[in-house]
């Protein structure tokens, strides 16, 4: 008779552990390690075995943050492998230029994004004032935002830190 363990138990157990596993922790560090050096919960589940990755990968990559998107790594491995997870994009005014771009870049080859939430001064900064844009100081990066932002079948758009006619503004 087999040994039981972990890795022999059904699909629909190891899916539901890799969930609550979820729940109990903020999960999308690609370092896999918290700040004090300890890995965490989900990375070390996804560390398992291939089967484990790839049930964690829904979890970890499912919200995108624009400071993770300036990461050299994001380009090369998790845009190619687990773009196809990530269903929110988050651009707030911390986040660095770079890290915007690519987030917003990338927006084309995520199919299952359908959330992006912008904070005011990171907004403005991306896409100019909308009361007096003047796109043609830089009209290639302006059209490829646009272009990254309206190509796609985002449903949800969130703005943080707008007045209401601002926002009615941005959102048109």
């Amino acid at each position: 008779m087999a040994r039981a363990s972990f890795t022999t138990l059904p699909l629909e157990l190891k899916a539901r552990v890799v969930e609550m596993t979820n729940n109990q922790e903020d999960a999308w560090d690609l370092r896999a390690r918290d700040d004090a050096g300890h890995i965490n919960c989900l990375s070390a589940l996804a560390l398992v075995n291939k089967e484990l990755r790839s049930l964690a990968a829904e979890h970890q990559f499912k919200v995108l943050s624009a400071k993770r998107a300036a990461l050299p790594i994001f380009r090369y491995h998790v845009l190619p492998f687990y773009g196809n997870h990530i269903h929110e994009i988050q651009v707030y005014d911390d986040a660095s230029v770079e890290g915007s771009d690519n987030a917003l870049l990338a927006v084309g080859h995520l199919p299952a994004l359908d959330t992006l939430r912008l904070q005011s001064g990171k907004a403005l900064e991306l896409f100019g004032s909308f009361q007096n844009t003047d796109p043609s100081d830089d009209i290639t990066t302006y059209r490829a935002r646009m272009l990254a932002i309206t190509s796609t079948k985002i449903t949800t758009l969130v703005l943080y830190g707008f007045d209401p006619a601002e926002a009615s503004a941005v959102a048109t």
